[in-house]
């Protein structure tokens, strides 16, 4: 996947408007949201929300600014189900994130465990456009990965297997969208704008996502 710096750039930024409604994505956001394995209320924090039961231990491992020893006698009970309710906890978190050292931080977590796996799968998978990757690198950041049932529930194939990449992305937009919009977890729902925004993109075109400004969930991008 051949990127430029501002290509690679305004897909960072449409996450963070995805994640925080800001384009630089907001270091200090605190979310609990009852969307862990378990159903059960878990902390997401940061520029592009690191998920509890997710990366947030491996965050804040490596994190070793002004709070850092603050945090640390947390990092036990990450995912034993008491940091959600933990006012001091958030609390530090949000304080963290005015740290420039924790800011550095977050930008590496993210990049290690989600936009150079979407890129690994997006390169054995024969994708090539900028757009593609927003879309992948997307799932990534919201489910983990793409998903291979959505993948089975359209026809379409991926390029390295002879599939046309601007059909897939579509087509897979549309499995996507719909797979959210019915999602057993009723959260799920709130955030097809997501897809909208991909399969707009896709409609005008802009497959290389030099074409400005872009509309990322009410936030416009130039």
């Amino acid at each position: 996947m051949e990127l430029t710096k501002s290509q690679h750039k305004v897909i960072e930024q449409v996450i963070n408007c995805f994640e925080t409604s800001r384009i630089d994505g907001n270091y200090s956001a605190v979310a609990l949201l009852a969307d862990s394995p378990t159903k059960t209320k878990q902390v997401t924090y940061g520029r592009s929300q690191v998920t509890e039961f997710g990366n947030l231990k491996a965050l804040l491992q490596s994190y070793h600014g002004e709070y850092a020893t603050e945090l640390a006698q947390y990092i036990p009970k990450i995912r034993d189900g008491s940091l959600a309710s933990n006012i001091a906890f958030i609390t530090l978190l949000k304080n963290a994130g005015k740290d420039p050292v924790m800011q550095a931080c977050q930008d590496a977590i993210f990049d290690e465990h989600y936009f150079k796996p979407a890129e690994r799968w997006a390169d054995s998978m024969g994708f090539t456009l900028p757009l593609s990757m927003l879309v992948i690198y997307d799932s990534y950041i919201h489910s983990g990965k793409v998903r291979d049932s959505l993948r089975e529930s359209f026809a379409e194939k991926v390029p390295a297997s002879g599939g046309d990449e601007k059909r897939w992305v579509v087509a897979y937009c549309h499995a996507r969208r719909n797979w959210l919009e019915h999602a057993d977890n009723p959260l799920l729902h709130a955030t097809v704008y997501r897809m909208d925004c991909c399969l707009s993109l896709a409609s005008l075109g802009n497959w290389d996502l030099n074409a400005r400004p872009i509309m990322a969930h009410g936030v416009m991008i130039r």
